[in-house]
C-alpha cells in the first residue's frame, strides 16, 4: 500500500499551487495591460491622422471659399499670360 499524505503536505502543496496561481494573474495581468498600451497607441496616431486630415480639409475649404488660387494654379495662370 502506498504512502498517505498528511494534512501539512496537502496544506504545502496548496500554499504552492496558490503562490504559482498568483504568479500567473500577475504575468496575465501585465500582458494585458501592455497589450491594451499597444492598442491605445494606434488607436491616438490614427486619430491624429484623422485630426490632420480634418485640418486639410478645413484649410482647403478655406481656399475655395476665398476663391484662392492654388499656387500651381497661380503659376499656370502667370505662365499663360506671358505666352498671350
Amino acid at each position: 500500500m502506498g504512502k498517505l499524505i498528511d494534512r501539512k503536505e496537502i496544506e504545502d502543496l496548496l500554499k504552492d499551487i496558490e503562490e504559482d496561481m498568483a504568479r500567473l494573474e500577475e504575468k496575465m495581468g501585465s500582458s494585458i495591460r501592455t497589450e491594451s498600451l499597444s492598442k491605445e497607441q494606434a488607436v491616438i496616431a490614427k486619430a491624429n491622422n484623422v485630426a490632420d486630415l480634418m485640418d486639410n480639409i478645413e484649410y482647403t475649404a478655406r481656399l475655395a471659399s476665398a476663391e484662392r488660387k492654388w499656387p500651381i494654379e497661380g503659376s499656370f495662370v502667370l505662365n499663360t499670360s506671358f505666352h498671350s
